[in-house]
């Protein structure tokens, strides 16, 4: 095989490579106007608190998820007198005064 035709697929693969990481979505910034962009009726129950939220998904893996959109607060649960729907959760196990933000899978 001779070098031109290496280097010319060496540059398709290259060309083809960077299409494909183009197209892999990122997760959208709800603190900057994001919008849920992957079936947004797909929500979490987020344990005992009351809350369900939507996190960015693709299929059911949130690994990529760094923020929580709440999406429902059930009335007298404990989450009610501190979370409204439209909130986006950041982090957990913080203070408030020291807020300790999502660094995995939300």
């Amino acid at each position: 095989m001779n070098i031109r035709l290496k280097k010319s697929r060496i540059f398709i693969l290259v060309i083809l490579c960077a299409m494909i990481t183009n197209a892999v979505a990122v997760p959208p910034d709800l603190t900057s106007g994001g919008v849920p962009n992957e079936n947004p009726a797909l929500t979490f129950n987020l344990g005992p608190t009351g809350l369900r939220g939507w996190a960015y998904h693709v299929k059911v893996d949130t690994n990529e998820s760094r923020q929580i959109l709440v999406t429902s607060v059930d009335a007298g649960s404990p989450a009610s007198a501190f979370f409204a729907v439209g909130d986006v959760i950041l982090g957990a196990n913080g203070t408030g005064a020291i807020p300790v933000n999502f660094s995995a899978d939300a």
